[in-house]
């Protein structure tokens, strides 16, 4: 008895929130709210800034181009080009920001500068370990090429647990 209750319960609520829902054309007018917003903080020389008074940065510009390819919106691609093309490499140290320039790159249908070829080859591994492996597995996804394993695996697959003789995985490559 209790748990028809709860179940009825459950779906009056489901009732009511199906018609608190937003119709298609508000849905659309919200998006493009969020395409204005985006277009907003698109500086003049390319890329965006979460200030638009600020100068572009690439973690910025990444989102805000992902954001308008999800929602299916036009980008000025000679700019992001601009904006890719005053990066100052020797400023990249992160294996994020280097997984975010090879998606600008390949996602405006730019060559990679050899810089960013360079910097995609690093071994990121030996600075934040499990980071550094997710972007380094996800540029290499985005380049095509097969995945490098990462050094700790061998390691971590020989830990053995003493109480019940279980070996981890390794979660960091697969197998």
């Amino acid at each position: 008895m209790e748990m028809e209750k709860r179940k009825e319960r459950r779906i009056e609520r489901g009732v009511q929130r199906s018609e608190d829902k937003i119709t298609p054309l508000s849905h659309w007018l919200e998006l493009s709210k969020v395409i204005r917003y985006l277009k907003d903080h698109e500086s003049e020389g390319g890329g965006f800034s979460l200030v638009p008074e600020l100068s572009p940065n690439i973690e910025d510009t990444y989102y805000a181009i992902r954001t308008l390819q999800l929602l299916d919106a036009d980008f000025e691609k000679k700019k992001i080009e601009k904006f890719l093309k005053s990066i100052n490499w020797s400023d990249i140290s992160f294996s994020k920001a280097v997984y975010w320039l090879v998606y600008l790159h390949l996602s405006a249908c730019f060559e990679l500068p050899p810089p960013l070829i360079d910097l995609s080859k690093k071994e990121w591994s030996r600075f934040h370990p499990l980071d550094s492996q997710y972007f380094s597995n996800e540029i290499q996804k985005l380049l095509g090429k097969p995945l490098r394993p990462h050094p700790l695996s061998n390691f971590i697959h020989r830990i053995v647990c003493k109480a019940c003789g279980k070996r981890f995985r390794s979660y960091l490559i697969s197998r």
